[in-house]
């Protein structure tokens, strides 16, 4: 990775770190074709020499990598090179104190004893993402809008009623927004008083996960 180090050297102010660099090159790497480094200068409206370490000899061309796919292999296309299990990045957590406060919601004393005793106050198990909401977070959900429900392991552990479903989507948007216009207020301020910029690109990052998942609904999985 020498010349990842010294492309990111050339650059004091880059919000990349190796780790990240990493990932970014392989994932161009494994999508790019060869061209002639003259035909790249020639091409780009940005001079190229007091960025790149070495010549530009990569290009990305989506519709030819659509080659190497069989035709009736539509779902793996849509995925194929572009996803990485476990990417932080591709989730918005929420604190359960969050979830209660946008949703205008209060716990009882069973309540919150039920989703403390089954660790469904973690952070970390308390997201959104592109594949839908988690299992903590649906859980929180059905018990905080049903306090009467007597036994809570028959739903969250077996089957939720059809009318829980029809409500999600709802719901799922307004923590959405609400995180959404958070980031939107935490990256602001980051820029105007230039924090850190890796942590401000973080939230540009997740900011544009709120984006997608309201633009396209979170689903349930």
């Amino acid at each position: 990775m020498y010349r990842a180090r010294r492309s990111i050297e050339k650059h004091s102010d880059c919000v990349l770190d190796e780790n990240l660099f990493k990932w970014g090159y392989v994932l161009v790497n494994t999508r790019a074709v060869y061209v002639q480094p003259d035909l790249v200068r020639n091409m780009s409206h940005n001079p190229l020499d007091d960025v790149l370490a070495e010549e530009p000899k990569m290009a990305l061309c989506p519709f030819l990598d659509m080659f190497n796919h069989h035709f009736l292999a539509a779902n793996e296309a849509e995925i194929y090179g572009f996803y990485i299990p476990n990417n932080v990045l591709d989730t918005v957590k929420f604190e359960l104190q969050e979830v209660l406060s946008v949703l205008k919601l209060n716990l009882d004393e069973r309540q919150y004893k039920f989703l403390k005793d089954h660790n469904f106050d973690k952070t970390d198990d308390l997201y959104i993402g592109y594949e839908g909401i988690s299992f903590a977070l649906r859980a929180v959900l059905f018990v905080s809008f049903n306090e009467t429900i007597r036994n809570y392991n028959s739903v969250v552990f077996g089957s939720y009623p059809e009318d829980f479903f029809e409500k999600l989507p709802v719901w799922t948007d307004k923590l959405l927004r609400y995180k959404s216009e958070m980031f939107q207020k935490d990256y602001k301020r980051m820029t105007e008083y230039k924090f850190n910029k890796r942590v401000a690109a973080d939230h540009r990052v997740t900011e544009r996960v709120c984006e997608l998942a309201l633009s396209g609904g979170a689903g349930v999985d």
